[in-house]
């Protein structure tokens, strides 16, 4: 029973941090959502801050997990990375609102980009998979198969990419008449159009 209340604050904590942003979400708004007292949210997560920090961090290791998990025996680099890059599009595409919360949130709080240095930059397993996939990047640019460039720009590429067509859907669809595409194909046409240009920016 306690487990399943814990979860279903986190959920609802999710769902309204997403939709509002964190200063304009309350814990007497978590507990409403899900049906209990708002002493009850506190109980379990002590403070607004602690239940938003446990949102924050399982997103975003989520963002760098999906991109940085691959089977580097499967195809060329090419091949790996649009693999790539597709599973980190369908995750941001599970929560298309949440590129906007975490930049937000990164620029406004320095405590937040140190506390997501300790728990990811400076983590061992992190560490482990960006030396696997800069060794990969290194090793490809040796071969002559990709144009030089470092692994942050690389990785900086893709998010910016990523990142900007989920913020500019509801932008663009509202505001460009005659485009070739729907509402629903907006983001595969985007999603197509990401992993053509990152192989192209990167071809010799």
């Amino acid at each position: 029973m306690k487990q399943d209340m814990e979860e279903q604050i986190l959920q609802a904590a999710e769902c309204l941090f997403l939709e509002k942003g964190y200063n304009m979400t309350s814990t007497v708004e978590i507990a409403r959502k899900v049906g209990c007292n708002q002493a009850l949210v506190h109980y379990y997560f002590h403070t607004k801050e602690n239940l938003f920090i446990l949102v924050f961090m399982k997103k975003v290791i989520a963002f760098v997990s999906a991109f940085a998990y691959v089977d580097t025996s499967d195809g060329d680099f090419f091949t790996r990375l649009a693999k790539r890059i597709n599973r980190h599009f369908d995750e941001v595409a599970k929560s298309p609102k949440i590129p906007f919360l975490i930049i937000n949130d990164l620029m406004l709080n320095r405590e937040r980009r140190l506390l997501l240095r300790e728990r990811i930059v400076e983590d061992a397993h992190y560490k482990a998979l960006y030396r696997k996939f800069d060794e990969e990047v290194k090793a490809e640019i040796a071969k002559g198969n990709i144009r030089p460039i470092t692994s942050v720009d690389l990785l900086l590429n893709l998010v910016s990419l990523d990142v900007v067509a989920f913020l500019s859907e509801p932008i663009i669809l509202d505001m460009v008449d005659n485009l070739p595409f729907d509402k629903d194909e907006f983001l595969e046409h985007r999603r197509k159009v990401i992993i053509d240009t990152m192989i192209a920016s990167l071809r010799p």
